[in-house]
């Protein structure tokens, strides 16, 4: 099951993705707890400016692609030349160019599978209610979720540091929440 979302948080939405990514690294560069990122499409950098290492799901993706292609061809190769050699139309036994469709096909879909698969082991996605911070979230606004820390950052503080950095709606979540306030 992903984590879930604090108890008491301060949401802010962007519908601009450069403003987003530019308050994703002032939260991390200002030691936020924990800051949480909802994006509508991937992102190109937003890994690197919330600071998580990189992804290992493209490798295993690349691993299952040369897998599957690597299969296929052993497919036809024990299958066309060494079990059942026909000669059909003078063509030779050994003919990789009428298996490069297949092979490719073979190794796309083997790669497609994994990621599907990598996706939802790495993100612990299952079925459930998990909790949405907006319906919006991830159609076709950004948001970014900040853990209100008694000690450091209070409700106030997160709101206005989120208006500051150009959020067009915020929202705060928790004990003594309140009707959101736009920017």
């Amino acid at each position: 099951m992903p984590e879930p979302l604090p108890a008491n948080h301060v949401a802010g939405f962007w519908s601009d993705e450069q403003t987003f990514l530019a308050a994703c690294g002032a939260a991390r560069d200002a030691h936020m707890p924990n800051p949480i990122a909802f994006a509508p499409w991937p992102v190109h950098g937003l890994e690197r400016v919330m600071g998580h290492k990189p992804s290992w799901i493209g490798r295993a993706v690349m691993v299952a692609i040369l897998l599957g292609a690597a299969g296929c061809l052993h497919f036809f190769v024990q299958s066309s030349v060494l079990e059942w050699p026909i000669n059909v139309s003078g063509k030779p036994y050994f003919a990789p160019q009428f298996w490069v469709v297949p092979i490719l096909e073979t190794a796309l879909l083997a790669g497609a599978l994994v990621n599907l698969m990598a996706c939802f082991h790495a993100c612990r996605l299952v079925p459930g209610d998990a909790e949405v911070v907006d319906p919006r979230a991830t159609d076709d606004q950004f948001c970014l979720v900040l853990a209100v820390d008694g000690e450091r950052y209070s409700r106030e503080s997160l709101q206005r540091w989120l208006s500051d950095h150009r959020a067009e709606r915020v929202e705060v979540r928790g004990a003594a929440a309140t009707e959101p306030t736009h920017a």
